[in-house]
């Protein structure tokens, strides 16, 4: 998942400016894991806003029906992203190797 939206413009440098310039104004410490998931989650929030307000402008639509599903696709990305971090974590605790079947 992580890998995935990487490569996505959801997750460019560029975009994350502001959430780095946020963590570091409520002084978390750059590189930690607290600053790395509160800019995961708030690129994931802002951007389930934008979508959901384009999808609200659909025209000839209910809006509420356009709306709740952009919101939930990008609410649940971040979760995705942290539960696999979680195993990719327990794997490496547990002392599983990388490789081509397991990276």
């Amino acid at each position: 998942m992580h890998q995935i939206f990487a490569n996505c413009a959801h997750t460019d440098q560029k975009l994350n400016i502001p959430y780095q310039t946020l963590t570091r104004f409520i002084s978390i410490k750059k590189g930690t894991l607290k600053s790395r998931y509160i800019q995961l989650y708030l690129a994931f929030a802002t951007s389930a806003i934008i979508h959901a307000i384009g999808a609200m402008n659909i025209a000839g639509e209910n809006t509420a029906s356009n709306m709740w599903p952009q919101l939930n696709y990008f609410l649940v990305q971040p979760l995705a992203i942290t539960f696999e971090d979680f195993i990719i974590y327990q794997g490496k605790r547990w002392g599983v190797k990388e490789s081509c079947m397991c990276k």
